[in-house]
């Protein structure tokens, strides 16, 4: 079973650059000729998109079966932990 569908990437697995918007290029000012030169993006290396951050790249979340998910185990064992 993969788990639960990440909301971050929306299962792709992928988000786009914030700094270039998914181009992969940025616009730099250039001192020395007074212009805006297309350079590669330095957060995403042109790439335009990377691995997700909450999924690792995977699209889904694993959901730990000892927490259900949750983050933490109950202090208070259920009904279905005392089956």
């Amino acid at each position: 079973e993969k788990g639960v569908r990440c909301s971050r990437c929306m299962g792709r697995g992928r988000e786009t650059c914030s700094q270039c918007h998914g181009w992969g290029i940025v616009k730099v000012y250039d001192k020395s000729t007074m212009t805006y030169v297309e350079e590669r993006c330095p957060t995403c290396h042109g790439m335009g998109a990377f691995n997700c951050r909450g999924c690792n790249g995977r699209g889904y979340l694993i959901m730990c079966p000892k927490c259900n998910g949750l983050g933490y185990v109950p202090i208070y064992p259920t009904t279905e932990d005392m089956n």
